[in-house]
């Protein structure tokens, strides 16, 4: 993000915002292995969960107010108004970063 930063294209910007929000997403992994192999017990790992998803949000807030520095025709998300006329459904957090399951569900 900090390459981005100083960018004077509105475009970079959400590009290095957009990068920056996969990289939390991907990172947000290592706590969960060290979780599974016992290095962290299972408070550790949530509240760690949880910052990463704060992270996650509060990228998608800056992605989406750059995006309404950009003309109207060169946005991939829909102004305010228009998305009152057809609502997009936020992401179920529970997707970003899913819990442990067994290896083998039948056991």
């Amino acid at each position: 993000m900090a390459e981005k930063h100083s960018d004077r294209h509105v475009r970079n910007q959400i590009e290095g915002a957009n990068r920056a929000r996969g990289e939390a997403l991907e990172t947000v992994h290592h706590p969960f292995i060290a979780r599974m192999k016992g290095y962290l017990i299972n408070g550790q790992y949530e509240e760690l969960r949880a910052q990463y998803l704060e992270c996650v949000r509060m990228l998608n807030g800056l992605e989406r107010t750059l995006e309404r520095s950009l003309p109207p025709d060169h946005r991939r998300w829909p102004a305010h108004d228009q998305r009152s006329q057809s609502p997009i459904p936020e992401p179920d957090p529970r997707t970003l970063a899913p819990d442990p399951r067994t290896l083998n569900p039948e056991s």
